[in-house]
């Protein structure tokens, strides 16, 4: 079972990574960022002179560190459910294998119909990352006297 899971992460991770190198290399990314930057719930972050370039930095870099250490809090509950989930399988004598496409598919449909709450919130969260990286990239930084 162990080199099941092995199998079935690695997969995940592939995919992931063929996902991202696919959207990283499109030459319209520049473009989805302005778009993305340009939302209303965006457009007024960062705009002070002196702090805004400084403001942006920091949540770009918030971005970088938090974004891995939550992605790996998600995938230890998932294995958590998953564990719990065989214990009950093995109980009521049914393979233990299905406990992984099982809470993977409740995970999905509770995403689902919940995604009316978390949506809008996650739509705001990557509008102000892409408006800290216009405005990272796109302005000079400030001359000292």
């Amino acid at each position: 079972m162990r080199g099941h899971r092995l199998r079935v992460l690695l997969l995940v991770v592939l995919i992931t990574t063929a996902i991202t190198i696919f959207l990283l290399s499109s030459g319209r990314l520049e473009e989805r960022i302005t778009w993305l930057a340009n939302q209303p719930s965006g457009t007024s972050a960062f705009q002070h002179p002196e702090s805004g370039r400084s403001d942006a930095l920091i949540a770009l870099i918030s971005t970088a560190v938090l974004t891995p250490i939550a992605i790996l809090i998600v995938m230890i509950a998932f294995m958590f459910l998953v564990g719990m989930f065989e214990g009950v399988l093995v109980l009521v004598h049914l393979p233990d294998w299905l406990s992984a496409p099982v809470v993977g598919l409740v995970s999905v449909v509770a995403m689902y119909l919940t995604a009316s709450s978390w949506v809008p919130p996650s739509f705001a969260a990557l509008t102000l990352v892409a408006r800290a990286y216009i405005v990272f990239s796109h302005t000079n930084p400030p001359l000292f006297r």
